[in-house]
């Protein structure tokens, strides 16, 4: 299964719009400030998720999370638990710092509605994400390949 930026695709009783595609160099987690490593960047992909189903799903359907950059490597998706603890953010930082809401993976998704949030990866800084590749189903989950640039 294929699709592109803003381009809904339907798996199961799912469907998974990647809303947006962004970089950041630093997070605003709730209180928390966190920062890219050395030479790397943030990158954000922001998703929504519908149950088109009858029934609630746990949207941990939804999994296996890879982004594959211009220099055909591949990324997992990270938490920001994973980066730079910013403890004293300088003003720079708090202004630049994109507001960062998770995707709730473990959430239960009633009929008919839909959670939306990021999902976290940190490449080099002379890197450029090309295809996001995520698995819907867990058995025989179907390959789902979205093209971001």
């Amino acid at each position: 299964t294929e699709a592109s930026v803003m381009a809904p695709v339907r798996a199961d009783d799912w469907e998974i719009v990647v809303e947006d595609v962004s970089e950041a160099r630093a997070l605003k987690g709730g209180d928390s400030f966190y920062g890219a490593k050395e030479g790397m960047k943030i990158i954000l992909i922001k998703l929504k998720i519908t149950n088109l189903g009858k029934k609630v799903e746990s949207a941990s359907d939804i999994w296996d999370f890879t982004l594959v950059t211009n220099l055909n490597k591949s990324y997992n998706s990270v938490y920001p638990i994973s980066l730079e603890l910013i403890l004293t953010p300088t003003e720079e930082v708090r202004a630049q710092a994109t507001e960062y809401r998770g995707l709730e993976t473990s959430a239960s998704i009633a009929p008919g509605t839909y959670i939306e949030g990021s999902i976290l990866f940190q490449i080099p800084v002379n890197e450029y994400p090309e295809t996001l590749y995520f698995k819907v189903g867990v058995i025989g989950p179907t390959q789902v390949r979205v093209k971001l640039s």
